[in-house]
């Protein structure tokens, strides 16, 4: 494979990771988590073959110097773009974590409120669950944390 082959080839790479972080992010925007999973095997195969692009270009520079003006500058495009777009999708993915996590600690307080409710002092002066009548039976609750 050439040089000026390799490089092109990230180009091609890098832009469609950007264009599959662009895809993710707008399903995270509209909430359709269920289509952020279709895109998750397609990055990781685009992110390790992007991985490996850029570590060949790093260790052999004389690569880049060798390309034309034309396809440094549609490489520099990419990389741009790609680095926009991450920013971007880092933020919105950040953004939906501490949703969750707000929602979760909202969840588990609500729990834990309703557990102290429920308790009373037995003869010996231990906290225990009430048996008294409507007291409500403890929670139990589980959360899928993936993205």
């Amino acid at each position: 494979m050439s040089e000026s082959s390799r490089i092109a080839d990230l180009v091609q790479i890098t832009n469609r990771l950007s264009d599959l972080l662009e895809r993710e992010s707008e399903f995270l925007r509209k909430r359709k988590l269920a289509e952020m999973e279709t895109v998750c095997e397609d990055k990781f195969i685009l992110s390790a073959a992007y991985e490996t692009h850029v570590r060949a270009l790093r260790s052999q520079p004389e690569m880049l110097a060798s390309a034309t003006h034309e396809l440094r500058a549609q490489l520099k495009a990419a990389f741009d773009r790609f680095e926009k777009i991450l920013g971007e999708n880092e933020r919105g993915l950040r953004a939906a974590k501490e949703a969750s996590d707000r929602v979760l600690q909202a969840i588990a307080g609500e729990v834990d409120r309703q557990r102290r409710e429920n308790l009373a002092y037995s003869a010996n002066g231990q906290a225990s669950a009430s048996q008294m009548p409507g007291a409500r039976p403890p929670v139990s609750v589980a959360v899928d944390e993936r993205f």
